[in-house]
């Protein structure tokens, strides 16, 4: 169990075998949204998340946001990895090989993404 912003506990499913995984698809279930940490340390991040949503733009805006965002990313020897978000837009996804917890790996994305926008 997990508490929300708010403190109130939270349930979430662990997919974590086969069968789990055909019932939920069984039930429905459109898009998954995996975990950005693993059981064992949930309050340390294994992934930074960039989360592009086009709004009112064409989708190939977002699309030219995640090629700026994988090149820097690139040429700071950091690995990327670009999937589609369950509704419209990209997610890039980094792997966070820092010590720190969510709150630093937010503001590490945050300020990296300023310097992309600058």
């Amino acid at each position: 169990m997990i508490e929300s912003e708010d403190g109130e506990p939270v349930e979430y499913t662990l997919v974590n075998d086969e069968k789990t995984l055909l019932y939920l698809v069984n039930q429905g279930t459109l898009t998954f949204h995996p975990w950005l940490s693993s059981v064992e340390s949930l309050d340390r991040p294994d992934f930074v998340l960039f989360d592009l949503d086009p709004g009112k733009a064409p989708f190939e805006n977002v699309v030219s946001a995640a090629k700026t965002l994988h090149q820097e990313l690139k040429r700071q020897s950091l690995d990327s990895f670009v999937k589609t978000s369950g509704k419209s837009g990209l997610h890039v996804l980094v792997p966070w090989k820092e010590r720190g917890n969510y709150d630093e790996a937010r503001e590490w994305a945050r300020e990296f993404a300023e310097r992309i926008v600058e």
